[in-house]
């Protein structure tokens, strides 16, 4: 082994050494190193480094990758006054056998221009409306076409968000951008056609809607982030909670997709134009993987991290997203005070604190 092998071997070693003493010696209130290193990709994938997920759910990870892909777009409200943006990070749906994840040959993003003539999705497999755009990664390495062996490749999500830029304020009409992740990513125009985007998506419980106008403010952003989630019905074959890694089996579809993961729905004068950038992070593994590592695993970690989840009472965030990230580390220190029990001295205080932090991710304590 050359001399440059052995420092790079050396160096991840202690780098998982490091992350085994955090977690061993971590106190049940606070997250380890692998554990924040998730959390961050869960609350703002684009300005996290690449990590992979610390479960062992789905099976023990053993040596993976992590890759980073961010698409920038552009994407209007048609002629009837209402635009949107999709991401489907990593589906596959029930009866078209849609897949998609971090590739370029599929259809993983999806946007209208100003000629979308509708304010309603039109059941997934038809044929793609004029006005309405899909893409895959376009810098991504991988192509499903190449990788469809079982033993080649394997993935699932880490992390993922769509942050949207109003190019101007609205001031002539009442413009707003409404915020969803799909409840349990379940898909909109699976098994339905016409739904509609303008009512539709502002009706479900966890929906955010907020006025589309800039802040003024440049760490300000409007975002809608990914979490995992189960899905309700109980014949599905897809559950985001079960972390295994998914091996693409099928020829990627060129119809009309799934929306079924984060959308951010816009409303306003025809033509109105928003800037968005789509990011996702990947945990990659299998033989056509380059550049995979040991990973350590953390299941109190990932369950302080799936009570922050539980927490959540909406969808997305408008805000600086260091400020959510600590919002969410408050829905932990509060669900560790309340099981585990410490900080009595100064929990009036602490909780004040807690309180007005977790407010901005929207965050019930």
């Amino acid at each position: 082994m050359s001399k440059i092998k052995k420092k790079v071997s050396k160096a991840l070693d202690a780098n998982l050494d490091r992350d085994i003493a955090s977690i061993r010696d971590g106190a049940r209130r606070d997250l380890s190193v692998p554990a924040q290193r998730y959390l961050r990709c869960l609350v703002d994938p684009r300005a996290a480094t690449p990590t992979g997920v610390p479960t062992a759910i789905g099976g023990y990870p053993g040596r993976t990758a992590a890759i980073k892909l961010t698409q920038r777009l552009t994407f209007n409200c048609g002629t009837s006054g209402v635009g949107f943006v999709s991401l489907q990070p990593g589906t596959t749906g029930l009866n078209q056998g849609y897949v998609t994840g971090p590739f370029s040959d599929t259809n993983v993003i999806t946007w209208s221009t100003g000629s979308w003539a509708s304010n309603t999705v039109q059941q997934a497999g038809t044929l793609v409306p004029t006005g309405i755009t899909q893409a895959g990664w376009a810098r991504s390495p991988y192509q499903m076409a190449t990788v469809q062996e079982m033993f080649d490749f394997g993935y699932r999500i880490v992390g993922a968000a769509i942050e949207v830029f109003p190019e101007s304020s609205f001031s002539d009409q009442n413009g707003e951008l409404t915020l969803i992740e799909l409840p349990g990513h379940e898909s909109l125009n699976d098994k339905a056609t016409g739904f509609n985007l303008a009512s539709g998506l502002g009706a479900f419980e966890l929906s955010r809607t907020v006025r589309a106008v800039q802040t003024g403010s440049q760490r300000e952003k409007v975002v809608i982030n990914w979490h995992p989630r189960s899905r309700h019905d109980v014949d599905s074959e897809r559950n985001d909670f079960d972390f295994a890694f998914v091996t693409p089996g099928t020829t990627p579809q060129t119809g009309w997709a799934n929306m079924d993961g984060i959308v951010v729905a816009a409303k306003g004068a025809a033509g109105t134009q928003f800037h968005a950038t789509v990011t996702a992070i990947y945990e990659l593994k299998g033989r056509k993987v380059p550049g995979v590592k040991p990973r350590a695993v953390d299941s109190r970690g990932m369950d302080l991290v799936f009570n922050a989840i539980m927490h959540k009472t909406m969808d997305g965030y408008v805000g600086v997203p260091d400020h959510v990230y600590h919002g969410y580390l408050a829905s932990i220190w509060h669900a560790g005070k309340k099981l585990w029990g410490f900080a009595r001295e100064n929990e009036r205080r602490l909780m004040d604190t807690a309180k007005s932090v977790a407010s901005i991710a929207g965050i019930a304590l």
